[in-house]
């Protein structure tokens, strides 16, 4: 299993993996990094992995593109991410003409700047250039070292952008824009023949959900690990951002999707029609939920 970015919200698969969850539901799953959803993605759509960890937007570029990419849960079901800049950039209108820095191209980060950008009555790429720089890491240092004067990261991300010389620009969530974030994509093919060993990872990542959600330290430590940063700063602020967000019901959301599809639409990268449909399969989650699993695990 693939996860994308060095960030809280993929924390899902983490827990589940420390906590034995997959172990204990019979599936062994290693867990890999593999920076930007666009590339886990083509590992997807190449059969080089079974699942990946990853946000909305990727999924429905590649099935536009003819790909058979489906999300079978939806763990952050709502945009968690900000936008920081420069101390010189204190309005959204000051922006223009300036550079801000996105982890990759076709990210979810990037998916979420252009949103914002639209919704402020800035072009995308034309009043401001987006450049990709390969990581978050890579971000707050371009911030840091004055060669942009924006970036778009998410918790803990922001605490160490504002350690980094960065403000607080805009909450991409307080715009009101609906979008699907991070959640566990496998492919239309898989699900046929494999339908048995999904059903068991989704259920170990619920496991993991509750785990994260009802025992902190264990999901500080477990963060510490894999953020590679200690700091109780970076990952109290993770975790906070995190423990509401974080679906007790880990379904996709249709809507989120739409959101996607017609960002993309408006941009003249696809045409209509698309299949949101196709994109997402809650069976998994929704059977869960039905047999009072779910219910079970939080009255414990």
């Amino acid at each position: 299993m693939l996860w994308v970015a060095v960030t809280g919200s993929q924390a899902v698969a983490w827990v589940t993996k420390e906590g034995g969850y997959f172990v204990r539901n019979g599936v062994d799953v290693d867990l890999v990094y593999l920076s930007g959803s666009p590339t886990a993605a083509a590992a997807l759509v190449g059969g080089r992995v079974e699942f990946a960890q990853m946000a909305g937007p990727a999924v429905v570029a590649a099935d536009a593109q003819g790909a058979h990419l489906v999300m079978v849960m939806g763990f952050v079901n709502q945009p968690l991410f900000v936008v920081m800049t420069v101390p010189d950039v204190q309005t959204p209108d000051q922006l223009k003409g300036k550079t801000v820095a996105v982890s990759k191209v076709g990210s979810s980060d990037d998916f979420m700047l252009r949103e914002a950008l639209a919704h402020w009555g800035l072009r995308p790429d034309a009043d401001v250039k987006i450049t990709g720089v390969g990581s978050v890491t890579a971000q707050i240092a371009a911030v840091e070292k004055g060669l942009v004067q924006g970036i778009v990261v998410d918790p803990p991300n922001d605490v160490l952008a504002r350690q980094a010389g960065a403000h607080l620009l805009a909450r991409v969530g307080d715009l009101g824009i609906p979008y699907q974030a991070a959640g566990l994509v496998t492919t239309r093919e898989y699900i046929r023949s494999h339908a048995d060993v999904i059903a068991r990872v989704v259920r170990a990542m619920t496991e993991g959900v509750h785990r994260f959600k009802t025992d902190r330290p264990f999901s500080e430590e477990v963060m510490a690990r894999y953020l590679k940063n200690a700091d109780p700063v970076v990952v109290d602020a993770a975790y906070d951002a995190l423990v509401d967000v974080f679906a007790t019901v880990p379904a996709p959301t249709k809507a989120g999707l739409a959101e996607i599809v017609k960002e993309y639409v408006r941009a003249g990268q696809f045409k209509d029609p698309i299949d949101i449909g196709a994109m997402l399969d809650t069976s998994f989650v929704d059977h869960l939920a039905a047999g009072g699993f779910i219910k079970t695990l939080y009255a414990k």
